[in-house]
């Protein structure tokens, strides 16, 4: 059943659909877990090269996952590549603005830059 403004009733299958392609992306994020993980491992081993690799694989898979994202933004800050670690930040904070620590470290990669500029 439609509302007055064409929107469709929680029992529609515009709702449906909606439920059944959140329940897909969870489970996208949950298959690409072990991934992110993997490249974290990598980074603290200071393979960032390998571990920047592994996340733009999952970001290539799940262009939507907020936290991939921000891991890419670490790898990439690790790496000396801060304009580069701003923008992925930027983005994951587009997809999701309530990503946790993704704000705190955006403002640091940010004031970092500006530091550069003014030296």
């Amino acid at each position: 059943m439609s509302h007055a403004f064409g929107h469709q009733s929680a029992r529609g299958p515009g709702a449906r659909g909606r439920l059944a392609s959140s329940a897909a992306r969870a489970a996208q994020a949950r298959d690409l877990v072990a991934p992110m993980r993997r490249a974290t491992e990598l980074a603290l081993r200071g393979d960032h090269e390998a571990a920047e690799r592994r996340l733009r694989a999952v970001i290539e898979r799940a262009p939507d996952l907020a936290e991939a994202h921000h891991h890419l933004a670490v790898v990439l800050h690790g790496m000396g590549k801060t304009v580069e670690a701003v923008r992925s930040l930027r983005h994951g904070l587009d997809l999701d603005p309530h990503l946790v620590g993704a704000e705190a470290r955006l403002e640091g990669y940010l004031a970092e830059l500006d530091e550069r500029r003014s030296a």
